[in-house]
């Protein structure tokens, strides 16, 4: 849990009586965004709502909000934490009067001196409310009703709003005023999770802008743009990634870079060679897994500046890995890794969650072998990883070889593995796609190994940062497919 995501919900077991509704949901909300949970009735959105308020027991898993664990938390405590619940219809108290329903919802709150101040600026922000002040809440509109009970809410101060299904039985021209309601609450920083039957509802209150890039170096071939720009499109989103590519901006030092994108309103950004160690002091908080890993490849920018970094790297070579080979091609397995930069240092700890039993590591600049291997101790144990000694013994006597620098890469031309060491018994892997097929993984395939380009890596990757940039998880499938056509273009056109 970190400053952009103050609700977690990991693996979380639900439901009524007997019955369990949510099968080991997991969710993750980012901060000062409206997230819609879309589905047909009965697919658990509105017990997911009751668990997280502490209505419903949590019977597994666990709940988090704002980096304190609440699981099983009682409403009581949830609303002292800043969690407002607006459930579905209506909720209010149809024979008083708009200010005395206000005032009672204002009872929960735990800061009574400031009530009345806070009381004022909701009729402020609600006019309509003022001017019905005295009207009995019963001769109220459908949409007047739930405006009433979205400002009884926001008498406790939120920092994150649950609605439920908020358009339901409203007109066009009331779910729109609502909608904007909402919109204006995110945008003041509230986060909110709304529940929608209907995607078009979805989308009245969800699509957004969103501005999104690369910052490296020799990138200009990178595929990121079509797939980002595949998943907007599947997720109506408003989107554009853009790149910025250091060897065409002279003069533009990755802090500059870092500065730019805050003050242009970047959701964030992609961070790859030479950068993704580069980047970590700059930035203002590191997730716990991307330290571990020592790299950066992704940085999340909260609407208030905050910047937070993360890595998919790991977890997209992970995915591409286990995708392709199969995750039993690792575990057990002596496996040599070229590079110890920063996409060695992802593919490194990525062997190690695939239970590879041995690493060894070679890279030109000792230092950095050394340094990678004393962190794969660190965490995985002292036997886990060493340093080459004679390149060419060591993977001969290997399972598996991944070339984890940036030589093989359009620009960068050469093979770092020695192709005479090379088996038909060896996997061979590399984390480059431009080209797809490089001269490493080309005389592997001579031998008869079997080998793994860095197209999926890409893919993964891509899942994993569009995930977090929209809360919203791309179909794997359809980014394969995007990848695909995008690199037929892409080298068609010679790029």
């Amino acid at each position: 849990m970190n400053g952009t995501e103050p609700l977690l919900l990991d693996g979380v077991f639900a439901g009524y009586g007997k019955m369990t509704i949510l099968n080991g949901m997991s969710a993750r909300i980012r901060r000062g965004a409206i997230t819609t949970v879309i589905g047909p009735n009965g697919a658990g959105k509105s017990t997911m709502f009751k668990t997280v308020f502490g209505l419903l027991p949590v019977r597994a898993g666990s709940i988090a909000f704002n980096g304190r664990d609440t699981t099983n938390f009682s409403p009581r405590q949830m609303l002292d934490a800043g969690v407002v619940y607006i459930p579905q219809g209506r909720n209010i108290f149809p024979e008083l009067n708009v200010r005395h329903n206000l005032e009672l919802g204002g009872v929960a709150s735990s800061d009574q001196a400031s009530l009345p101040g806070r009381l004022a600026a909701i009729m402020r922000r609600f006019p309509m409310l003022h001017e019905k002040a005295d009207t009995q809440a019963s001769t109220l509109s459908g949409g007047q009703q739930k405006m009433l009970e979205i400002a009884r809410g926001l008498l406790l101060d939120p920092k994150l709003i649950l609605i439920d299904e908020p358009s339901i039985g409203l007109s066009p021209l009331m779910v729109r005023e609502v909608f904007a309601i909402l919109q204006e609450l995110r945008d003041k920083g509230v986060t909110i999770v709304l529940i929608e039957r209907h995607p078009a509802g979805a989308d009245v209150v969800s699509k957004r802008r969103l501005l999104m890039g690369l910052i490296g170096a020799n990138i200009m071939g990178s595929l990121s743009p079509a797939l980002f720009a595949d998943a907007f499109e599947a997720a109506g989103i408003d989107g554009f990634y853009h790149l910025m590519d250091v060897d065409r901006l002279p003069g533009r030092t990755l802090p500059l870079l870092l500065d730019a994108i805050k003050a242009a309103g970047f959701a964030g950004a992609n961070i790859t060679y030479p950068f993704k160690q580069e980047i970590i002091p700059l930035l203002d908080t590191v997730d716990p897994t991307a330290m571990q890993t020592g790299a950066i490849n992704t940085v999340l920018i909260a609407p208030d500046g905050h910047t937070t970094g993360y890595n998919f790297d790991r977890p997209g070579w992970r995915n591409s890995f286990a995708e392709s080979f199969g995750r039993d091609s690792a575990k057990g397995a002596s496996v040599v890794q070229i590079g110890a930069g920063g996409a060695g240092h992802a593919v490194a700890c990525a062997l190690m969650d695939l239970g590879v039993a041995q690493l060894t590591i070679h890279d030109l600049d000792h230092a950095r072998a050394n340094a990678l291997c004393e962190n794969l101790a660190q965490h995985f144990g002292v036997s886990c990883c060493r340093v080459a000694r004679d390149l060419d013994r060591d993977i001969a006597h290997a399972d598996g070889i991944v070339n984890a620098t940036q030589v093989g890469m359009r620009g960068f031309p050469g093979n770092p593995v020695p192709v005479s060491a090379l088996r038909a018994s060896h996997w061979c892997a590399d984390v480059i796609y431009t080209p797809i097929e490089t001269e490493f993984l080309k005389a592997a395939a001579a031998k008869g190994a079997r080998v793994l380009n860095g197209g999926g890596m890409c893919v993964h990757t891509a899942v994993e940062a569009f995930r977090l940039f929209t809360g919203i998880t791309p179909d794997v499938a359809r980014l394969h497919a995007a990848f695909a056509k995008a690199l037929v273009e892409r080298d068609q056109q010679g790029g």
